[in-house]
């Protein structure tokens, strides 16, 4: 009994270090994030290709934060950045809805400054990215089908580990 509440307590250190390793920027930047607000729908165009280029070219970090998820995660390797900047589909948005709701924002790093933050939507039906500019959306891409599936994968894999360490 007690051996296997060692273990539990260890994989429950190990899983908030994970979640909690290298990210100095998130932590600075987490009592500021709040989710945009929408009264109506919303149209925005699409984030033009310098920035989508620039992003592609010189990011060297991603912080996610979510709003309501138990977890957190960074960025840093070249290939994983590059990855994630082709989850933004580029073609014009819709409208909006005004009830879908970021799930979190990413924050995209050159060299240790963020250069654009971006509220993450991932519900049925509203799943965007939305570059802010002080604090109100600029610009909106669609998820790509293949974010799509990266956000539920890492999502569902969280909350399975999740719920394994804390019996949920």
């Amino acid at each position: 009994m007690l051996r296997n509440l060692r273990n539990s307590f260890f994989v429950l250190i190990c899983v908030l270090c994970l979640t909690a390793c290298g990210d100095s920027t998130a932590t600075k930047t987490k009592e500021k994030v709040q989710p945009a607000a929408q009264t109506s729908a919303t149209t925005l165009p699409k984030i033009p290709m310098e920035i989508m280029k620039n992003l592609w070219d010189n990011c060297t970090g991603i912080d996610y934060i979510f709003h309501h998820l138990p977890f957190s995660m960074s960025q840093t390797d070249q290939g994983a950045i590059r990855s994630n900047l082709s989850y933004f589909e580029n073609k014009e948005v819709p409208s909006i809805p005004a009830n879908c709701k970021p799930i979190g924002r990413a924050f995209f790093q050159i060299n240790g400054d963020v250069a654009h933050d971006v509220d993450l939507y991932y519900t049925e039906g509203c799943k965007y990215f939305i570059l802010m500019e002080n604090e109100k959306p600029k610009y909106a891409n669609l998820m790509s089908e293949t974010g799509d599936k990266f956000f539920n994968n890492m999502i569902l894999q969280a909350m399975k580990t999740a719920k394994n360490n804390f019996g949920g």
